[in-house]
């Protein structure tokens, strides 16, 4: 009799980025894919990105063309940095094998977050210096793209203290005063303000005065 052939059906592979993007900060993502079906064996994965959509022409039109190697069909992820801030971003997945090429039908579009940076201050005051205190303040002149969690201010009796912290109770930004205590008469006394947000604490240059002698009997 005669052998019988089996014909296996050789197409080009279909990928999809619906999922999108995901792990979004403000220079990085995670830009996530699907090999739906690899049509023919080995299928080689790609990820397309740009500042936006290039279509489904040519890789040659996107400046990034990430490889992920050889990919049987599932989901695959394709962590990506150097991002800028508070920017818009397009992908698409791409596929190839023996039997010819593919792009996902529609690209997936995300925007970086915004660079946080802790607040930032300046122009250390004291007022009203006693024996045992001093009203301080400082301003805070930026707060950082980020809203304020606290500010006030730090003593001690060196140069940039970060201890003795006080909150002075308001989450604004601008100028801000209140009373402090609990220093030595006749005291050389260094200070900053602080204020603090999700990035992290800022401090305004120091300021320093010495506390008033006690008199003498």
């Amino acid at each position: 009799g005669r052998s019988a052939s089996v014909l296996v059906s050789v197409v080009p592979p279909v990928v999809d980025n619906s999922t999108g993007a995901s792990g979004i900060g403000s220079t990085a993502a995670n830009l996530n894919g699907s090999l739906t079906s690899t049509g023919a064996s080995p299928t080689t994965v790609y990820i397309c990105w740009d500042t936006s959509d290039k279509g489904s022409l040519s890789t040659g039109a996107w400046a990034h063309v990430d490889s992920m190697g050889v990919q049987t069909v599932g989901t695959f992820t394709e962590p990506v940095s150097g991002l800028n801030p508070d920017s818009t971003y397009s992908y698409r997945s791409y596929a190839t094998n023996v039997a010819g090429s593919a792009f996902a039908v529609t690209a997936a579009s995300f925007r970086t977050s915004l660079l946080l940076s802790a607040p930032t201050l300046s122009s250390p005051a004291v007022t009203n210096i006693t024996t045992n205190g001093a009203t301080l303040g400082a301003t805070v002149t930026a707060v950082g793209n980020a809203a304020l969690t606290s500010r006030g201010t730090v003593w001690g009796t060196a140069a940039a203290p970060s201890g003795n912290a006080l909150a002075e109770g308001s989450t604004n930004a601008g100028a801000f005063t209140h009373a402090r205590t609990g220093m030595t008469p006749g005291t050389l006394c260094y200070y900053r303000g602080y204020a603090a947000n999700s990035a992290g604490t800022g401090y305004s240059p120091d300021g320093s005065f010495y506390t008033e002698p006690l008199e003498s009997p």
